[in-house]
C-alpha cells in the first residue's frame, strides 16, 4: 500500500505532480468560490441599499411616480400620486388608475397610453384627474420605457405633475 506509493513517488512517478495539480485545482476552485460568495454578498447589498435609496426619493419627490409591468399595468405608486387622484395603492394597481381620469379624458388617455406601450414608445399627456373627493385638476403624465439589458421592455416608470395651477395663471 503506502510504501509501494512512497517508492514509485521517489522514482518520479506522475502521481506527485498528479497530487500537485489536483490540489492547486482544489485551491483555485475554493478560492473562486469563495471570492464569487463574497462578490455575490457585496452587488446584493448595493441593490439593498440602491433600492432604498429610490424609495425615498419616490418618497419626498413633489409629483406622482408610477411604475408598470411590461404590459403597462400598474404596480406601483408613490404617495403623491395617491394624494394626486385621491386612489389608494390597492385601487390604482393594474388597470385601476383608469378610475381617476375624468369621464371625458379617459378614452383617449387610455388609447393613448396603450399605443405607447405597444411601441414600446415613451409616453407624454396632458389630460384632467377627478379626484375621489370630487375636484378635478389638470395634470401631465410621462412615462419612459424600461430596457433590460437584452433589449426587453420591462416596464414603464412615470410621472403624474399637477399643471393646475401653471394652467390657472397663463
Amino acid at each position: 500500500g503506502l510504501e509501494r506509493i512512497l517508492k514509485a513517488v521517489t522514482r518520479g512517478s506522475f502521481l506527485l505532480p498528479l497530487l500537485f495539480v489536483t490540489g492547486f485545482i482544489t485551491v483555485w476552485l475554493l478560492w473562486n468560490t469563495v471570492s464569487q460568495v463574497a462578490s455575490r454578498q457585496e452587488v446584493e447589498e448595493a441593490l439593498v441599499e440602491r433600492e432604498a435609496f429610490f424609495r425615498l426619493l419616490a418618497t419626498v419627490a413633489p409629483v406622482g411616480i408610477f411604475h408598470t409591468d411590461r404590459e403597462g399595468r400598474c404596480v406601483y405608486i408613490n404617495e403623491r400620486w395617491k394624494s394626486l387622484t385621491g386612489l389608494s395603492a390597492e385601487t390604482a394597481l393594474a388597470d385601476g388608475w383608469t378610475k381617476a381620469l375624468h369621464p371625458d379624458d379617459r378614452e383617449d388617455v387610455v388609447n393613448t397610453w396603450l399605443s405607447a406601450v405597444s411601441d414600446r414608445k415613451p409616453y407624454r399627456q396632458e389630460f384632467r384627474v377627478l379626484h375621489q373627493d370630487g375636484h378635478t385638476l389638470r395634470v401631465l403624465s410621462q412615462a419612459f420605457p424600461e430596457i433590460d439589458g437584452g433589449g426587453n421592455l420591462r416596464g414603464y416608470v412615470g410621472t403624474l405633475t399637477d399643471t393646475s395651477a401653471r394652467r390657472e395663471a397663463g
